[in-house]
């Protein structure tokens, strides 16, 4: 085993930036070390109560990574419509609530990447109403015009 480097030498050979980054890299190694440790103890306790694995291993997870989040591309799929014209196919004669459109939109496969759907849904049902594609008939029903 290597002799440990004296302080002196390490701050003479070494930026604050390098001792910085070595420091940050310890933390991380021991909290992961910690963690993957605790989830082992956890996964023990389950099995031994009720025989079955709750908690994954520590060692099947990926290290996350923490830096600037990444754009998301566009997944639609080429022939997807707009929800405009999806909420035009859903709605028909018969006045539809909100909670029916999300259910036909469903079921034509629309998914929605916001926490919101409900809260997307009412904005482009309010943008339909002013284009005039659809009506509003009373509080919260909507039919095709």
């Amino acid at each position: 085993m290597p002799a440990k480097p004296t302080a002196e030498n390490i701050l003479k050979n070494y930026s604050f930036d390098e001792i910085l980054d070595l420091a940050k890299e310890k933390a991380r190694t021991s909290a992961n070390e910690k963690l993957a440790e605790a989830m082992r103890h956890l996964s023990a306790l389950s099995e031994a109560i009720d025989g079955e694995q709750r908690f994954p291993t520590a060692s099947a997870k990926k290290p996350t990574k923490i830096g600037r989040p990444k754009r998301v591309i566009d997944k639609r799929s080429k022939n997807a419509l707009p929800l405009g014209a999806m909420i035009l196919e859903v709605l028909g004669s018969e006045p539809m609530g909100i909670e029916s459109i999300l259910l036909g939109l469903k079921k034509r496969r629309w998914k929605s990447a916001s926490k919101n759907p409900r809260g997307l849904l009412n904005s482009e049902l309010k943008r339909q109403t002013d284009k005039g594609s659809i009506r509003k008939t009373e509080r919260g029903m909507y039919v095709k015009v």
